[in-house]
């Protein structure tokens, strides 16, 4: 199965962790880039452009929801595929976090 991976940039760690543990039971599983702060404001549109057409692809996004956080691009990446019918699952149960536990448009 394709697995596209939602998470806050913040657990680069815990997202390479779930890429490899999913990739050797055999999924393909899509990631953010990774890349410096620098990096990513200068390419932020093209990597969120990127990181949509990988959902797209996807059979099924996993938000890597580490504590309850979802920032704003996380948030965003959710909508998206609620709105076209690709399946996300959460890492950590949703219900036992306020609706977007961390995340406010105003931090």
């Amino acid at each position: 199965m394709i697995i596209t991976i939602i998470s806050s940039m913040k657990f680069a760690k815990e997202i390479a962790c779930k890429a490899r543990e999913l990739s050797l039971e055999g999924h393909i599983v899509l990631t953010p880039v990774f890349c410096s702060p620098a990096e990513g404001k200068l390419n932020h549109e093209a990597l969120v452009l990127l990181h949509i057409a990988k959902l797209t692809m996807s059979k099924k996004a996993l938000v890597l929801n580490v504590g309850g956080y979802i920032g704003d691009g996380a948030k965003d990446e959710i909508e998206f595929c609620k709105n076209n019918d690709i399946p996300v699952e959460y890492l950590e149960n949703v219900s036992a976090f306020p609706p977007y536990f961390g995340m406010s448009k105003g931090q």
